[in-house]
């Protein structure tokens, strides 16, 4: 028997219900871009995504600080805790930076684009909604 969808609360700037728990490689901060990069036992291993590195699998966004080894829940997306600069545009790309961080401009060859610049109350933020691809 499946949950109906009418039970499901409302997500608002967090994506909870595309959430998973994944052990951390590494050391993670609240807001971080982690990829997949493995599995061990029941658990996902996530490192931080880095836009030199080749390819990426999923991506996710660390919902808290975590040490390395330690669970971590991922969301599906979220709302940054970053303002960005005035001159930054609602509309434009976000795209996947170094050390699990997004950026607004890239020198990628092959930028990948992670979310999208909105406003958020009268503030610049970047909605982060990492999908699947290189």
């Amino acid at each position: 028997m499946g949950m109906k969808l009418k039970q499901l609360p409302l997500q608002m700037d967090t994506g909870y219900h595309g959430a998973v728990r994944a052990s951390a490689l590494e050391d993670l901060n609240r807001g971080d871009i982690v990829s997949v990069v493995g599995r061990k036992g029941a658990y996902l291993q996530v490192a931080l995504a880095d836009s030199t590195k080749a390819k990426h699998s999923m991506l996710f966004i660390a919902d808290h600080a975590s040490a390395a080894g330690d669970v971590v829940r991922c969301m599906s997306f979220r709302v940054s805790d970053q303002e960005l600069p005035p001159s930054t545009k609602i509309g434009s790309p976000v795209f996947l930076g170094k050390n699990g961080k997004f950026t607004t401009r890239t020198t990628a060859k092959k930028p990948r684009i992670i979310g999208t610049v909105i406003d958020d109350d009268g503030e610049l933020r970047a909605l982060i909604a990492p999908v699947y691809g290189e």
